[in-house]
């Protein structure tokens, strides 16, 4: 395995534009038709297959852990000034701020720590 480049770890190094065209709206009918993208750590190769052959890529002996989370609208855009020709931000809703970690209950509901890009310093 190769050692991990620290720019892997900056969010700007998964950036990239993917045409809406290429984006699904509606799940596949049937749902085993679905692609599959499979890549083989060992010779770096891709090949395309269907979420109906999983059980035949995946080892016998893996552990397969399911994330049933849910996820929410959490990136706004705006502008830095009223007219909407200025600095254009974009702000992610990172997680309600002073959440407890055993709880993840909100100490404030309508205070939320966020990431913006393309802003030095702007009130919200």
């Amino acid at each position: 395995m190769n050692a991990l480049d620290v720019s892997d770890f900056y969010v700007r190094s998964y950036d990239y534009e993917l045409p809406s065209h290429l984006i699904a709206s509606k799940p596949t009918s049937p749902r085993e038709n679905g692609k599959l993208l499979v890549y083989n750590r060992l010779d770096k190769s891709i090949t395309h297959a269907f979420f109906r052959d999983f059980c035949d890529i995946v080892p016998n002996d893996y552990t397969l852990i399911c994330n049933d989370t849910k996820v929410i609208k959490a990136r706004i855009y705006a502008y830095k000034d009223s007219t909407m020709q200025g600095k254009k931000l974009e702000i992610f809703f990172h997680k309600p701020f002073g959440s407890l970690s055993n709880t993840q209950t909100p100490i404030s509901p309508n205070s939320w720590e966020i990431k913006a890009r393309r802003v030095s310093f702007c009130r919200i």
